[in-house]
């Protein structure tokens, strides 16, 4: 007889509105494994924000290649399985009532087979997507037969049409993700997509997707937890006024963007000491300074650095000979404030204070400056 182990998911989404008569539903996981015997732990995915601060992983036995747990949600979860080190699946949804899922081991981080209906709604989505899924499979393409030709060095003109190309795959996804919204407003697995795509920043594309939505999604933890990403990713956003920016310099003074009232364009650069491709575009960063900050242009860097490597953001300023005003923002405190979460990120701003482009790469800055200054 197969073991059957208790998930204690009561609670594990917090419910909306009048929370003490909110129903809760009996969920259960019946899977198929290609293992006879083990354990199988069952783990949140990385959306935290999704799960209750009490929220636990659990371990489930095996017995002759199956394994079942019971629970209560109200709302879809997102859990992966894993198998020690051996195999990690990629995040499935767990939906009231039963599902039926099948691991395989021998492929790891691969999805698991789930004919729940929200990994139905996966494949429609996936079907609805095939076009502007082909256009990002096309520029992977042509990206990776550039890097074949230039190595890891693109020319500066070849770097400016690849990242124009990218950002156009981009807008085709965010469109066709808005068309597949209008078409299935009820749609979770639309909602955690756009839940995902905010933490690469806003556009007013993906803020018609959320108010695609239908009036059940948007009440529900996932549309409520998305409404305030996306208030936080506004504020950063190509439009809005640079918000106020509690940092310090390394004598302590405090940022204060006026300051810096006369310079046409400033660019707030967001990086930290042990970041790769941060440090890898110090060398363009530097040329273009070179070339425009007599011109009205400013760089302001913030560091994201944890308190103990305090002493190595201000080596990296030494050793990289950086000419621009350096500000610290300790812990990263402040980036975390408007959820970014990706380096190097930068803004860029306008003698109004406005954010006129964000994360812009040294040949499009540079291209940017050489049309305005």
């Amino acid at each position: 007889m197969i073991k059957k182990i208790v998930f204690t998911f009561l609670g594990l989404i917090p419910f909306i509105g009048n929370a003490q008569n909110a129903d809760v539903f009996d969920f259960q996981i019946e899977g198929k494994i290609n293992m006879d015997t083990g354990t199988v732990n069952i783990e949140m995915d990385e959306n935290k924000a999704l799960y209750p601060n009490d929220s636990q992983n659990f371990v489930v036995k095996i017995k002759d290649g199956k394994f079942i747990a019971f629970g209560k949600t109200k709302y879809p979860i997102w859990l992966s399985f894993r198998v020690g080190a051996r195999y990690t699946s990629k995040g499935t949804a767990i939906m009231p009532g039963k599902q039926r899922i099948s691991l395989n081991v021998d492929s790891n981080n691969n999805k698991p087979e789930n004919n729940n209906l929200v990994m139905l709604d996966e494949k429609k989505y996936n079907d609805f997507m095939k076009n502007a899924l082909l256009k990002t499979q096309l520029y992977r393409n042509h990206y990776d037969s550039l890097k074949n030709i230039y190595h890891e060095k693109f020319p500066e003109q070849i770097e400016y049409l690849n990242r124009i190309e990218l950002k156009e795959s981009y807008a085709v996804n965010d469109t066709a993700l808005l068309q597949f919204v209008k078409a299935n407003p009820n749609s979770y697995y639309g909602i955690l997509k756009l839940y995902h795509l905010v933490d690469f920043g806003y556009n007013q594309t993906l803020g018609k997707v959320y108010d695609s939505f239908s009036s059940r999604l948007k009440n529900s933890i996932y549309g409520e937890l998305l409404l305030e990403k996306i208030a936080i990713a506004k504020q950063i956003s190509v439009g809005s006024k640079l918000p106020v920016l509690i940092v310090k310099d390394q004598s302590g003074a405090i940022f204060d963007i006026k300051a810096y009232s006369k310079k046409k364009f400033i660019l707030i650069d967001l990086w930290y000491s042990h970041c790769a491709p941060c440090i890898a575009q110090f060398s363009d960063m530097k040329n273009i300074y070179k070339q425009f900050s007599d011109k009205g242009f400013e760089i302001l860097a913030i560091s994201t650095d944890k308190e103990k490597y305090i002493a190595d953001w201000k080596s990296a300023i030494v050793k990289y000979e950086l000419p621009w005003p350096q500000y610290l923002d300790l812990n990263g405190i402040v980036a975390h404030s408007f959820n970014i979460r990706i380096y190097p990120s930068n803004l860029l701003i306008n003698q109004k204070g406005e954010i006129i482009a964000t994360d812009l790469s040294p040949a499009e800055l540079n291209h940017f400056l050489g049309e305005r200054l």
